[in-house]
């Protein structure tokens, strides 16, 4: 595999795309997929396709390097060609890019129907041990950062205003049947203090009332 700088060319308008990668032969290939299919992340170089045909376009490389000196080759190659379809002036980022909403569809359309393998979820679930889920909640969460949670919610009090705009916000929730088979199913065996029964309780009649206000 070569590692460099390459340039793909439009032979009709003449325009340029300039790249990097440490396996250019790998990455031209993506790029003529993608290309294909009409998924291509630069729309600019994606439209020039669509309106020519894959014989108008050319891929050269331009210059061979070592992998620790693509973005620094790239980077010059940018500056003294400026090539018309980069759309980001800094090599290696996309940062400023924003993708069209022609190619969101199209990439969220070629997702759709795809199942993914056993061996794929299983590296994806792999991959996410440790991390936040969606509620950002952690898992396999350590002793010690466990201690120091524990340690930064010790003393730590709800105001009133808190607490009545989480009691609005809870008004008239009801739980799906399978949520309370669930909870039901966590609480067995678990006791109960005599301090928490009575939080309860005093928590359900302040929604109670809440609700008696709010339908008066």
């Amino acid at each position: 595999m070569t590692s460099g700088v390459y340039l793909i060319t439009n032979k009709e308008s003449g325009k340029r795309y300039i790249g990097s990668s440490c396996e250019i032969e790998t990455r031209w290939g993506r790029h003529i997929r993608l290309l294909r299919r009409g998924l291509h992340a630069n729309i600019h170089l994606q439209r020039a396709w669509d309106r020519s045909s894959e014989s108008s376009f050319e891929f050269t490389i331009i210059s061979e390097c070592s992998q620790d000196s693509l973005i620094e080759t790239e980077q010059y190659y940018i500056d003294s060609m400026s090539p018309e379809y980069n759309i980001s002036p800094t090599a290696g980022r996309a940062a400023g890019v924003i993708r069209s909403e022609e190619y969101r569809a199209k990439q969220s359309q070629s997702q759709t129907g795809k199942v993914l393998s056993s061996e794929t979820r299983r590296k994806i679930s792999d991959g996410m041990k440790g991390k936040q889920n969606s509620l950002g909640a952690h898992r396999n969460v350590s002793e010690e950062t466990k201690e120091k949670i524990r340690n930064t919610l010790l003393g730590h009090t709800v105001s009133d205003d808190t607490k009545q705009k989480i009691g609005a916000k809870n008004l008239g929730y009801r739980h799906t049947e399978e949520a309370k088979e669930k909870i039901r199913a966590a609480g067995i065996g678990r006791k109960i203090s005599q301090e928490t029964i009575e939080k309860r309780k005093a928590t359900r009649a302040r929604n109670r009332v809440a609700v008696d206000v709010q339908e008066s």
